[in-house]
């Protein structure tokens, strides 16, 4: 693993910083921690095909997901001036206010695709066991 520390300045793009960061070194990995503002939030909502934009004082409260050579899934949570908390899937729009500094992981890209076919095949298996009362 290598962490990577982005600070990111007003009027910096959220979910653009990160894609461009990513695609320019050529990395992939996950956030790992943010804290930082924002002035406008542009996020989609699962029910929700349309996105829904916040404008205001936003503190960021978490931001999970991965970076992918350019490419991003990523979920923001924040709040609002009254501590009412939102949140949804990142979409570009989301703009820095006063900052915002992330600690992004990044490492070599092996994924291992699990299908139900052969994770039902396994032989493998976990016993449980458990004490009454416990």
């Amino acid at each position: 693993m290598i962490p990577h520390s982005l600070k990111l300045f007003p009027e910096t793009d959220l979910l653009v910083a990160i894609k461009e960061y990513s695609k320019k070194n050529k990395i992939y990995g996950f956030i790992n921690g943010v804290v930082g503002n924002l002035s406008k939030v542009a996020i989609q909502c699962p029910t929700n095909q349309s996105l829904s934009m916040f404008q205001g004082n936003l503190e960021i409260i978490s931001l999970n997901g991965f970076f992918d050579y350019g490419n991003a899934h990523l979920h923001l949570s924040f709040s609002d001036e009254k501590c009412q908390v939102f949140g949804g899937h990142l979409e570009a729009g989301s703009i820095v206010s006063k900052g915002a500094e992330i600690l992004l992981l990044s490492f070599e890209k092996k994924i291992k695709n699990i299908d139900p076919i052969s994770f039902s095949k396994a032989t493998t298996r976990v016993k449980i066991y458990t004490l009454n009362n416990c």
